[in-house]
Formats: C-alpha cells, structure tokens, sequence
C-alpha cells in the first residue's frame, strides 16, 4: 500500500513513504515527515505527549562540527509547525549530553533525562576537560517551556535507561559503564521520580549487557535487553535478553530471545498490546516496530521505518489509539528528525 500524504507548511519538509507489502504486514505507515533540519547527533530522540502537545527531544550539534552534543526540546500543538523551547546544556559542555529521553514525573511534570559527565568533586579542576563521572541529569517542567535547573538523578558511572512509570512509582534500567561493573545491571526505583535507589542487581558472565527497557503488564515487570560481546560496533551484537519479574520487583528471571536488537523501545497499548522498537540485526540492519510476545519474549515485526538501513533510537508516543514515533533518518543527503504516524490493522 502506498500513501502519500501532502501537508503545506515551512518549517516540515514532506516525504511520501510506501508502507512494507506483503500478506504478513500488520501496520501501515501512513506519513513521516521531517521535523527539524537542524542538525542533529544519533545519540538519542524521544517523543511524548503532555498537555495535549506534542514534545521532541533529540541531541543537537550546537556548534557547527561539533563532536560534542546539548538536548533541544521542540514542541507542536498540531505536529506540522514547530518551535524550539529550550536548549540544555552539560555541567561539563565539552563531553557534552547524550541519550535524552522523556517521561511524565509522578507529579504530573515533564521530565526530560540525558547522560552527561559531571565532575569529579575531589578533583583539583571543578570542571575537568576530559574525564569526571557519568551520570543520569534530568530537567522538569510543569509546561513544557520553562526548565529546572539541572539535576543529578543517576547512580555514578551507571547509565540510566528510560524511566518507566508504574502507578506511582518511577523505574528505570541501568548497566555499568566502567571497568568492574561493565557485566552487572540494576534495577532503580523512585517514588518522586528524582530520588532513585537500587532495588535489583545482576551481573552476567559471557557478554555485556547494552541497553535496556523496562515496561509493566499485568502486574509483572518486564525489561527487553539488548547485548554485545565487547565490541562497539552492530556485528558485536548478540540475540537480546528479558527478563521478568513480579512485585516488588526485587527478582527478575532472565531468557535469551531470537532477534539481535538494538536500543528497545516498548509502549503499551490501550488495548494491552506491547509494541516495541528496536534495531534488528540480522542479513541485514534496520529499525522497526515489532509485536512483543508477553508469553515468550519474543518480537513479531510489524514494519520497517524508513531510516536507510540505519539502526536509530526511536520515540514512541500513543494518541487517538495511534502510534506516532520520532526519529533520525537522511533527507537530502542531511540528517534530519522525523515525525511518523502509524495505523496498527
């Protein structure tokens, strides 16, 4: 099925895009359309929906050829016209932020996290040019235009996943980023969504735990996980894991599922469906949306997000009982943030 959707407007370029064929295709994409042509890093982009508003968050090159990346917020009423909020900047700006990600707090405020290097407090520079400790820094808003000012949510040198609501309770995942805990995850949890504490810890022998997500249903707790061998680079990956556990979540089960996957992404579903996003890496690389078995653990692809083979994060947002989903794709030989729609069958 081939839809091409023709919206007038500046600051949005149009694209057409063909939904995948076949018998087995279960969704359609019904438009993507670049954002912001501004140019932004491939190190994270979230989307959300908060006070009948639509909110992008992605990593931007705030000095032209700069290796180093601050978080922009942009934000639409009717997701064609856009407008920057806010520009967030690293305690350190030379290392610069990445991986941001947005959620709605317990107490009912936006939040935005991104990964950062803060300094080292015995150290003799305050503010060092390279080195210090890495941490999860996080910005609220009661609006969605006007920021706090930063603070240190993460635990040192872990780096936080997404925060997941439960109720009331705020959860993220977190693997270890330095020598000695590089094989070991926690599980975190938070009753204000700025205070967390470690309520679960593993560590694994035989591979590196990468990425994870964590996601409720039916009142078990689940997290997809994705895992490599050591290398940095799409051929380290390895087939992901998940794990689940029941209240209070302090012990989780683990199992080894079929796809090789990259930065998961789940959402629940008003109907309790999970659909999840990930990079799948198999004879070929891609980013798509994918059915999450509760049962097995195992993801069925619904289609395939045309980002050029790339294996980009994705944001995932519901509304009006359809997936919308941000991310990084080329147009015109330049990176570019993207807005898709998404029509589940």
């Amino acid at each position: 099925m081939r839809r091409i959707i023709k919206l007038s407007f500046v600051t949005a370029l149009v694209l057409s895009v063909t939904a995948l064929g076949g018998a087995e295709e279960k969704a359609d994409l019904v438009s993507s359309i670049v954002i912001w042509d501004q140019p932004p890093r491939e190190s994270g982009i979230d989307l959300a929906r908060f006070q009948d508003q639509w909110f992008v968050t992605y990593v931007d090159r705030a000095e032209r050829n700069s290796k180093n990346g601050a978080v922009r917020i942009i934000t639409s009423e009717d997701g064609v016209e856009w407008t920057s909020v806010v520009l967030l900047t690293s305690p350190t700006p030379k290392r610069g932020l990445y991986r941001p990600e947005l959620t709605v707090s317990p107490d009912g405020q936006l939040m935005v996290t991104a990964m950062g290097v803060v300094a080292n407090p015995n150290a003799a520079v305050p503010v060092p040019k390279y080195g210090g400790t890495i941490n999860t820094m996080a910005w609220l808003s009661g609006n969605g235009r006007e920021w706090s000012n930063t603070e240190r949510i993460g635990v040192n040198n872990y780096s936080f996943g997404r925060v997941a609501r439960n109720n009331e309770v705020a959860f993220s995942y977190g693997n270890g980023c330095i020598c000695g805990s590089a094989q070991t995850i926690r599980v975190f949890s938070s009753r204000n969504g700025r205070r967390f504490q470690s309520r679960y810890e593993e560590t694994f022998s035989g591979f590196f735990p990468g990425e994870g997500a964590l996601f409720f249903a039916d009142d078990l707790g689940y997290c997809l996980m994705s895992r490599n061998n050591g290398s940095l680079r799409d051929s380290g990956l390895q087939k992901g894991f998940v794990g689940k556990s029941k209240a209070p979540y302090t012990d989780w089960k683990w199992q080894e599922i079929e796809a090789r996957i990259k930065h998961p992404n789940p959402l629940r579903l008003d109907d309790g469906r999970i659909v999840v996003t990930a990079g799948i890496v198999d004879e070929r690389t891609r980013t798509a949306l994918c059915e999450f078995d509760l049962a097995t653990g195992n993801l069925t692809e619904l289609l395939e997000f045309p980002t050029g083979g790339r294996l980009t994060r994705v944001g995932l947002a519901l509304h009006r009982g359809e997936v919308w989903a941000s991310y990084h794709a080329a147009h015109n030989g330049r990176l570019s943030v993207h807005l898709a729609q998404v029509k589940l069958k």
